[in-house]
């Protein structure tokens, strides 16, 4: 019985403008999984996200969710069908609080858990003494747990993380990673981009590594060692 793929990328080209970034990108992501993208700054990681999540229009090719091709489609609409994305940097609404930072997220989708606060809590107990405090005066730390959350109230099938724990003190990032293996646990597909080269080989079931906007590995983690993920990433 073959399984349809919550995602799968076919000949995606994309870049800005005349930047051309990313060439035929063939890329299948099964469900349930952790899809780590790795690769140097610079190789079109983030542009690889960014697309998925469209925020930036092919140049050509498809890219289709759970059976439903999404290529075309406005990224809020992309959030409806269960895509969710929680982009690098730790960008909240700074003015308002965390409770009404979840709060926003809740409203925003019909899809949406009906208990948005509990629901984040779950995963993100640390939030809890935090709720009624402004976002803008978190630390980077607690509003990446924050912007996970957020994605999460929207109960996503997919999810998408670009970098994740980039400038969280170890224990948060420590938190970060169980938050992602419980989320993964639940059946939510997760497509990853992480420099911290050992935890991507901890969490991911595949790696694929980008050079150049090309992928020139992709295949199961248990083919790499650390050694020739270094090797491959060119670290």
């Amino acid at each position: 019985m073959t399984t349809t793929p919550a995602l799968h990328l076919n000949h995606l080209n994309a870049g800005y403008g005349r930047a051309h970034v990313l060439f035929d990108i063939d890329l299948t992501i099964h469900p349930g999984t952790i899809a780590a993208i790795m690769g140097r700054n610079g190789v079109g990681k983030t542009t690889l996200l960014n697309t998925i999540a469209g925020l930036i229009t092919p140049t050509q090719g498809t890219i289709t969710h759970h059976n439903t091709d999404i290529t075309h489609t406005p990224p809020h609409t992309r959030i409806h069908h269960g895509l969710a994305y929680v982009p690098q940097g730790h960008d909240t609404f700074a003015p308002l609080t965390v409770a009404e930072n979840l709060h926003l997220a809740h409203q925003a989708n019909p899809r949406s858990h009906p208990h948005p606060i509990d629901h984040a809590l779950h995963h993100f107990p640390r939030l809890q003494p935090l709720l009624h405090r402004k976002a803008g005066h978190l630390s980077g730390g607690q509003a990446q747990q924050l912007n996970l959350a957020r994605a999460l109230i929207t109960r996503p099938t997919t999810l998408l993380l670009d970098e994740p724990t980039e400038g969280i003190q170890p224990s948060i990032v420590t938190e970060i990673e169980n938050a992602i293996t419980d989320i993964a646990a639940q059946g939510i597909t997760i497509v990853l981009v992480e420099q911290y080269l050992d935890l991507a080989l901890r969490l991911a079931d595949t790696i694929t590594v980008l050079d150049a906007g090309r992928i020139t590995h992709h295949g199961p983690r248990t083919e790499l060692d650390h050694d020739s993920a270094h090797a491959l990433m060119a670290i």
